[in-house]
């Protein structure tokens, strides 16, 4: 399995663009405007849809940005780190300071900005969780940049702590009912 996009819906969609092309480097991919005769039935929303799917690139990932441009839209709803559902998108970039610095002027918001971490939203309040670039290289197992690169501060002032395993990813070998050998759960 292979993931191939993750899906935002937007509210203003050149507003939407322009923040992830200007605050965290995304390039437009294609865009798509999807017929009524296909998004009506397959996203069970009643016609006029006018669904326009612009696509966004940043290296692997592909973000879709959603826009109905159709009245009677749902109003954007908060949306806390603790209700049910995808709470956040979060990258790792090769400056988090500079990153966090470019956030208002593209039509964004900083929420908190640590050192080591920051949480900003976008236009439509979504929250995005920025970290540096040493934190995915250690969840990936990724080779760091070399020393004194802008991909990673020389000396960051709080480094994350080391993350631990999920306790329901370890190995655990386990015995079928009447088998002498184990296996891999």
């Amino acid at each position: 399995m292979v993931v191939n996009h993750v899906g935002l819906c937007v509210t203003d969609l050149a507003r939407s663009q322009r923040f992830y092309e200007e605050a965290l480097g995304f390039t437009v991919d294609r865009e798509l405007k999807v017929s009524d005769a296909m998004a009506a039935p397959l996203l069970a929303i009643d016609p006029p849809v006018n669904l326009t799917a612009v696509y966004l690139r940043q290296g692997p990932f592909l973000l879709e940005l959603l826009h109905f441009d159709r009245p009677g839209n749902p109003a954007p709803l908060p949306h806390p780190f603790n209700a049910p559902g995808l709470t956040h998108l979060s990258f790792s970039v090769t400056d988090l300071d500079e990153t966090v610095a470019r956030i208002p002027a593209a039509g964004g918001t900083v929420v908190r900005h640590l050192p080591g971490a920051a949480i900003v939203h976008d236009p439509d309040d979504r929250i995005i969780e920025l970290l540096p670039m040493s934190y995915h290289h250690r969840v990936t197992g990724s080779a760091p940049a070399r020393p004194g690169s802008s991909d990673q501060p020389p000396n960051p002032p709080n480094p994350e702590p080391a993350l631990e395993p999920h306790p329901t990813r370890r190995e655990e070998t386990a015995r079928l009912p009447g088998q002498g050998r184990s296996r891999r759960a």
